[in-house]
């Protein structure tokens, strides 16, 4: 199963299992795609909060009103 993050306006961010948002809330809209991450099963893990998991299984997504900056990757070099 694949989890698809969307970012809307004023902060808003969703969880869905609809990879083109098309089920998400337009009065929170437009959504930009942000990410997909695959999953083996809907269960909490490294952070994610149960609360959103189960309204993801039950509605096909879950809404959070929270800042979020993805900051881009970073490789360290190596020494000599």
């Amino acid at each position: 199963m694949k989890l698809h993050f969307f970012e809307g306006d004023n902060d808003f961010w969703a969880i869905t299992i609809d990879e083109a948002g098309t089920n998400l809330p337009s009065k929170h809209g437009p959504w930009q795609f942000r990410k997909s991450v695959s999953v083996r099963e809907l269960k909490t893990n490294r952070g994610m909060d149960e609360r959103a998991l189960k309204e993801v299984q039950t509605r096909g997504f879950s809404l959070t009103q929270i800042a979020v900056t993805f900051e881009p990757s970073t490789t360290v070099p190596t020494r000599k």
